[in-house]
């Protein structure tokens, strides 16, 4: 299902089939903003489907390597050291010991520690040789905006009725703004609350508790 069609069906569900009061630029608009709300939450709940992974390379006395365009959030960096990914460790800029305290020496190599400034990953201590595919960042990333043509990416096609209610709610909001109508907004927003707290329950990653006894005759 496309852009186009995810708005048919809002326009269906606002009794506005053509555009009127609502044009399709402003509905798309509200897609959109849907779109990239539950997309973050697959990032929050650390779901693999927001995850994946790209090889940066090292430049001789550059401790800045860019980011990719879609970074929203880190989960590792490694280092390949001969046949082995060594992960590199995350450092706070304050921790001005960062070079003796925790990079580390692997082989013939120091291990890299990072930290993110703006869109660049800074590597500890500065690289002091060109390497083509070193490091490897698995990351979380976020989506494009979606247009008419391509289908919607990622999203499973049960949670487009999301992006519907989530648009509809937003037009119904508008409207009684405007309008000062009273546009009833409750049939929408119930439906569309009732469809994201299953979509939150859905995409939550199996989780381990820890189970704790209490050792006999403690008081």
């Amino acid at each position: 299902m496309n852009l186009g069609q995810i708005r048919t069906k809002a326009r269906r569900k606002l009794d506005e089939d053509t555009a009127r009061f609502w044009s399709d630029d402003e509905l798309n608009d509200y897609i959109n903003q849907g779109y990239f709300f539950l997309w973050q939450k697959y990032i929050d709940a650390g779901n693999r489907k927001a995850e994946t992974s790209t090889l940066l390379s090292l430049v001789a006395n550059t401790r800045e390597v860019a980011l990719p365009s879609d970074f929203n959030r880190a989960r590792l960096l490694e280092h390949l050291v001969g046949d082995l990914w060594i992960p590199c460790t995350f450092y706070e800029r304050y921790d001005t010991m960062v070079s003796e305290n925790n990079a580390s020496d692997v082989g013939d190599q120091e291990q890299f520690c990072y930290h993110f400034q703006g869109d660049n990953l800074i590597l500890e201590p500065t690289p002091n040789s060109d390497e083509t595919d070193t490091l490897r960042l698995t990351y979380f990333f976020m989506v494009s905006e979606m247009d008419d043509d391509a289908d919607v990416p990622e999203l499973e096609s049960i949670y487009h009725d999301i992006l519907t209610s989530y648009c509809c709610v937003q037009a119904k909001e508008k409207e009684e703004m405007i309008t000062g109508n009273g546009a009833d907004l409750s049939p929408f927003v119930m439906t569309y609350e009732k469809q994201l707290s299953q979509f939150i329950n859905n995409i939550q990653l199996p989780s381990q508790q820890r189970v704790y006894a209490q050792p006999f005759g403690y008081w």
